[in-house]
């Protein structure tokens, strides 16, 4: 019997919550999952005809994982049959064998004297309801190295409050609480997680247990839908792809020659769509939940200020408290940004020191992350020190936005002054520091969706946090932030001191 297409594999239960692959089974169609009922297997059951297909599982070494009896039938359907369901670790049954074990377990139907119900094999796994961890950023080799972004720990993280799936931000960087043990927080911008109003503006705080949360969910409705369809989109190429390997290779045969062995060596390289394909299953099966992307809660959010101080920058900060499932020592790695592999270590060298006296100071690191390690001050931010090409001083700096991702501009030395409307109240006065594309070339530095992202330099010095943009659409000609010593100091005011030594990172 011929094998299985991917797409009978991955199409067949189509419609179930999970998307389990197929392995074989003794019968045809399959959709929803309608109770038993009353059914003589369900006497049978307890009574030893389970103990007995777990026996000759066990004989026939096979890896399973769940053992079910359902019935899997078509929507519409009357009367679905019932189905000996055996679920096996994914990998680790061929559908050729898959057919023997299926037929095998019939024989213990009919030696019970239950004719009826039929065998399927799925490839499961049995997990407890936790919530899910974080990933760790994974080499750049990973065939999902493109992919784990937005539920990696590294920063720029997709983030909205719970219940405003259509306001999403992004969060910007990590720091402990001065005084408190192994608990990291995230701080970003008030209005991702709070409307921009001046109505109901009070300090948000969490004190105690018992207090109403205000939660954070990593990956709104919105973000949640596009990374899933960004991976299905590109499994779809890969399976694209794989056809056309195929048929390169067959053109290939009987032939002989320099030419052709480079043309079959090429042909034949890898195309990950099983590991692609795994993943996706993965993040459907752990984050489709929104309680399971619950990221944690806002434990200080000092009311909107637009003007504040004798610098007169915008106080729009909050500070979350990460959930503990979602983070801990073996996926942590603190305040980095995964540069990711759309630009290469080249390209990322030239767009950030365009003058080649500047690259002695930077070496791109070989992991891909950059580690923050120290701020700008607002001085710099007005007197830069580095110098371009054309002589003129000047800070390139990025950042890795939820919406947007890295993408990397050039701060400008002339802070901006903006003016927002509130009803029934006048234009309000702030003052921002702008970021400007690199140049010419170069796409907006941000989008919606990229508010509360963390600003460096290409050193890893945070210089500022990002509050908004300006222009006539979605994209911002200009970006607006505010510098992180002005931040760090308004918490300070309201008595939240950041330290930058997070726990579970030497």
């Amino acid at each position: 019997m011929a094998p299985y297409t991917y797409q009978q594999v991955r199409g067949y239960y189509y419609g179930l919550p999970s998307r389990p692959s197929f392995v074989a089974n003794t019968i045809n169609e399959v959709r929803v999952l309608p109770a038993v009922g009353e059914h003589k297997i369900v006497e049978l059951w307890e009574a030893g005809f389970a103990d007995q297909v777990i026996a000759r599982l066990s004989a026939m070494k096979v890896d399973w994982a769940r053992l079910d009896a359902v019935r899997i039938g078509i929507v519409g359907e009357s009367s679905a049959p019932v189905i000996l369901w055996i679920g096996v670790v994914p990998e680790s049954l061929s559908g050729e064998n898959g057919r023997t074990v299926a037929f095998d377990a019939r024989k213990v139907l009919y030696n019970c004297g239950i004719k009826d119900v039929e065998v399927e094999i799925r490839e499961s796994r049995v997990f407890k309801s936790v919530s899910p961890k974080l990933l760790a950023p994974p080499f750049s080799s990973n065939p999902l190295v493109t992919f784990v972004d937005p539920l990696s720990v590294a920063l720029g993280l997709p983030i909205c409050a719970d219940g405003r799936w259509y306001a999403e931000g992004t969060g910007s960087f990590y720091v402990a609480r001065s005084g408190v043990v192994d608990k990291v927080f995230l701080v970003t911008a008030l209005h991702v997680i709070s409307p921009l109003s001046l109505e109901n503006n009070e300090t948000i705080e969490c004190k105690n247990p018992g207090q109403l949360r205000h939660k954070v969910i990593l990956l709104g409705d919105a973000a949640y839908n596009h990374f899933i369809t960004s991976i299905m989109d590109q499994i779809g190429r890969k399976v694209m792809i794989a056809e056309h390997q195929k048929a390169r290779r067959q053109m290939m045969e009987g032939r002989e020659g320099e030419d052709v062995e480079d043309e079959r060596a090429e042909a034949k390289q890898g195309n990950p769509i099983d590991r692609l394909d795994t993943f996706h299953k993965e993040v459907v099966s752990k984050w489709a939940n929104p309680a399971d992307r619950i990221f944690g809660h806002v434990v200080l959010a000092p009311p909107i200020q637009l003007t504040v101080g004798s610098l007169g920058f915008s106080q729009d900060i909050a500070v979350i408290e990460v959930d503990p499932s979602k983070i801990d020592a073996s996926n942590f790695c603190g305040n980095v940004i995964d540069l990711g592999t759309e630009i290469d270590s080249a390209d990322f060298m030239l767009r950030m020191y365009p003058d080649f006296r500047n690259r002695t100071h930077f070496k791109y690191p070989a992991d891909r992350l950059l580690r923050l390690h120290d701020t700008i001050s607002v001085d710099e931010t007005r007197r830069p020190q580095m110098v371009d090409q054309d002589g003129e001083k000047y800070i390139m700096v990025l950042k890795n936005g939820g919406k947007t991702g890295l993408i990397i501009g050039r701060a400008n030395g002339v802070f901006s002054y903006t003016r927002y409307y509130f009803e029934n109240s006048p234009g309000i006065i702030s003052k921002e520091w702008a970021i400007l594309p690199a140049d010419s070339k170069s796409v907006p530095f941000s989008a919606l969706g990229d508010s509360g992202s963390i600003i460096v330099d290409g050193s890893g010095r945070i210089d500022g946090l990002l509050t908004g943009g300006g222009g006539t659409t979605e994209t911002s000609d200009i970006t607006y932030a505010t510098p992180i010593s002005f931040n760090l100091e308004r918490l300070r005011a309201f008595g939240f001191t950041a330290d930058f030594n997070l726990p579970f990172v030497t």
